[in-house]
């Protein structure tokens, strides 16, 4: 357990550091839009590639490296979907449509509350 938990933590450091490298890129490229792009490409290349490589690759040291280090440190979107796929595949509708809802409003709503007790408790 201790070698896969240092190989996903490898994985996540490459990971992190290049969302961050594609993230900053794009807005540098493109101008500001009402949908902030960075993430936005960083969400579509890491759905991409965990796509293809969970495809591709077996339960083993790189898959730890890769899928769940690289892919999980890029954005945790693409784990989602992946997550969201496999369902899809076996059929079950119902905790596909559950878990997107879910994800995004509860998510979305703990941020929120997140920052607002921030804001109000913490920076006092």
């Amino acid at each position: 357990m201790v070698r896969e938990v240092l190989l996903v933590g490898l994985g996540g450091f490459f990971g992190s550091a290049l969302r961050f490298l594609v993230s900053t890129s794009v807005l540098a490229l493109l101008p500001q839009s009402f949908i902030p792009l960075g993430t936005l490409t960083v969400n579509v290349i890491g759905s991409f590639l965990i796509g293809i490589l969970a495809s591709v690759m077996s339960n083993n040291a790189i898959y730890f490296m890769v899928v769940v280090g690289f892919c999980g440190g890029f954005t945790t979107f693409s784990t989602l979907s992946l997550e969201v796929v496999d369902m899809f595949k076996l059929g079950e509708w119902r905790n596909v449509l559950l878990y997107v809802l879910v994800s995004l409003v509860v998510c979305v709503l703990v941020t929120a509350l997140g920052f607002w007790i921030g804001e109000k408790y913490i920076l006092k």
